[in-house]
């Protein structure tokens, strides 16, 4: 009976390290360079007609107006630092609010790389460390691929340190004008970003 319990213990703990090194963060093992925002990727006077805009725009009195960028080394990032009010446990950013950024980058990445807007179909996400309130964040988006009107992008979310934080994997669809039309008020997106909504 021990040994079966001896041999039963052994046999649980191979799986949960297997199961842990699968799950490890391999940020640092890649050597990934930090992001690096350099250029907005909308101008102020895009961010601010992007009234209800959530993550990034500035007409958004309750918004979190991150300012996505394009990135020195290919893609969007954006560098942010977590304020007070938006917590899920005292002093620990909500996942929520740093799954919205990396979910804005996400189709930022899109808009930057194929010039359209996409909608999000499936995400993936994957926590690695708590976030505390007062951390600066870094984070990039790319895309990876696209067929037919699906497109894959992953994103990555740091610390200073290049600590790996978060990372979200999506999936996008390019809808028509149509289908786009149905979906949103066009009339309510600025004149520039209409040719965006879309594509035949």
């Amino acid at each position: 009976m021990a040994k079966n319990l001896g041999l039963d213990w052994l046999l649980v703990n191979v799986c949960v390290v297997r199961l842990c090194k699968s799950l490890l963060p391999r940020w640092r093992s890649k050597r990934q360079p930090l992001p690096e925002p350099t250029t907005p990727l909308l101008s102020q006077g895009a961010r601010l007609a992007q009234a209800q805009g959530f993550v990034s725009a500035l007409g958004n009195s309750r918004g979190l107006k991150v300012d996505v960028c394009h990135d020195r080394h290919g893609g969007v990032s954006c560098r942010w630092q977590v304020g007070e009010g938006l917590e899920g446990f005292p002093e620990l950013l909500h996942g929520g609010v740093s799954f919205s950024i990396l979910d804005e980058l996400l189709a930022s990445a899109i808009v930057a790389d194929q010039s359209v807007f996409a909608l999000t179909l499936r995400t993936r996400a994957q926590y690695y460390r708590p976030i505390k309130t007062g951390t600066v964040i870094l984070a990039r988006a790319r895309v990876r691929s696209r067929l037919w009107r699906l497109v894959s992008a992953t994103a990555d979310m740091v610390d200073e340190q290049g600590r790996l934080l978060m990372r979200l994997d999506g999936c996008f669809y390019i809808p028509t004008p149509r289908q786009f039309a149905d979906l949103a008020n066009v009339e309510a997106i600025a004149p520039q970003w209409r040719s965006f909504c879309g594509r035949d």
